[in-house]
């Protein structure tokens, strides 16, 4: 978390004892009871989560391995993956261990660029900054395969973020994670020209080094740091790379972990289970617990089963029957997107509600689903805050505080697990005005999911 964010939410924390008793409100709590359900079945959890193992949540008072494990049963998850910065201490920590949550060792790799190597066995190697800036990402393609010979996963994380933005020219990754934090919670944009000065400061300019094609693209990309990570994913696709999208809620104090929660379609809830999902591409994303849900299927050979999955990829020439269904949207829309382009756009009228559509593709498509869901009216402090963001986004820092000073009257809980500072949790009406789409006034990001293909580029 950076250090401007980081000094709003403590003197918001700080603030809250005084700010008087609650109202009464619908609240949204995690669900501590929640069973995981019958492999095989979409799991819930976060993929990007960090312990006092990591310094700046050691600093910024996060919480311990033993009291992280605590808060992620009380949240509720499936799942729980836990990267800490260039350190593989969780693997070797006696309280790394739940008999409700699946739990998946990693860390977060890098500096320049971050990523999550989740499902390893030892610390993959960082970058050595001693053999000089023309083997540098050499090292990076180096470090992806030694984690894969431990059998782990890859992961991209917060591609577009300033000063971690992903430079490197690497093959082999196995996904980008897209969804960081709420949706609108990195701010403002990154500047185009953070791709020049990342190069000029580690003196790759000096050797020649010719960044990934989809960085500089993805920069002019405006409404967030989400927004952009989300160009620089689609630019991966259009050049015929499958590799699906998952979020993160990267925890380092005070958030409920699972905000956002990606979706794993396993065949057992298992870290091998899980793995493999994420490798088929069967993940899709919703803001946290209370999100909209999504169920993405494609019918290739006409028998209206719709047995092909997130992750497959149909042959060409042939006509593909879609169906998408979504529940916890009505009053906001459904975009379905192929190739960049969103073919249809629709209502949500109903709960659960069922669009269909076909395609005849003739050459290399990939499609995915998005939901968006109305931000709710008459939410205290709400119009506020999307107004001052939306107007100027530097200005986030301000209208968090803002938000969680009405919301601790109108919205706001604590967990129950005994975390360093409270565990804030928003209800689902700030939970929405958090993950606000800039580009679409009025609603939030609810859910999206990761590629069906058609054909091969």
């Amino acid at each position: 978390m950076k250090p401007r964010r980081l000094i709003v939410l403590l003197v918001a924390l700080a603030a809250l004892p005084l700010l008087g008793g609650m109202r009464g409100c619908v609240k949204t709590q995690p669900d501590s009871n929640h069973t995981s359900p019958a492999a095989p079945a979409f799991f819930r959890g976060d993929l990007h989560y960090h312990t006092t193992y990591s310094e700046d949540a050691r600093r910024q008072m996060g919480d311990d391995v033993a009291t992280s494990m605590r808060l992620a049963e009380w949240a509720g998850l499936d799942y729980l993956a836990v990267t800490d910065h260039r350190t593989d201490k969780v693997l070797s920590d006696p309280n790394f261990t739940s008999s409700k949550v699946v739990l998946l060792g990693g860390e977060e790799w890098g500096g320049t660029g971050h990523a999550g190597a989740i499902g390893i066995s030892k610390q993959v190697p960082e970058i050595d900054g001693s053999r000089g800036p023309a083997t540098r990402n050499a090292q990076v393609q180096a470090a992806i395969d030694d984690c894969h010979r431990q059998g782990g996963v890859f992961i991209i994380n917060h591609p577009s973020s300033k000063g971690d933005i992903w430079i490197w020219n690497v093959e082999r990754f196995d996904a980008v994670e897209v969804w960081n934090q709420p949706w609108h919670f990195r701010n403002p944009d990154t500047e185009p020209k953070e791709v020049d000065l990342t190069i000029r400061g580690m003196g790759l300019d000096q050797v020649g080094f010719v960044p990934n094609p989809w960085i500089r693209p993805c920069l002019q990309a405006k409404g967030g740091s989400n927004e952009q990570s989300l160009a620089f994913w689609e630019g991966i696709l259009d050049d015929g790379i499958k590799v699906p999208m998952v979020g993160g809620g990267d925890r380092h104090m005070a958030f409920v972990p699972g905000h956002p929660s990606t979706w794993i379609y396993a065949t057992e809830l298992s870290p091998k289970g899980l793995l493999d999902g994420i490798r088929r591409g069967r993940t899709w994303v919703n803001r946290g617990p209370d999100g909209a849900r999504v169920d993405f299927r494609a019918d290739g050979d006409g028998d209206g089963s719709y047995e092909t999955m997130l992750g497959d990829t149909l042959p060409l020439g042939g006509r593909i029957d879609f169906r998408v269904e979504v529940k916890g949207a009505v009053g906001g829309f459904l975009e379905v997107v192929a190739n960049r382009t969103v073919r249809h756009k629709v209502q949500i009228t109903s709960d659960p509600f069922v669009f269909s559509y076909s395609d005849t593709p003739s050459a290399y498509t990939w499609y995915r689903a998005d939901v968006y869901e109305v931000l709710k009216d008459n939410v205290p402090g709400g119009q506020e805050f999307a107004q001052l963001i939306q107007n100027d986004p530097s200005h986030y820092a301000t209208g968090v505080l803002n938000l969680i000073v009405f919301a601790k009257n109108y919205g706001l809980t604590f967990g129950t697990v005994p975390t360093a500072l409270p565990t804030v949790v928003f209800d689902d009406r700030y939970d929405r005005i958090l993950n606000l789409s800039v580009p679409r006034p009025g609603y939030c990001r609810g859910a999206m999911t990761s590629p069906i293909y058609a054909g091969s580029k």
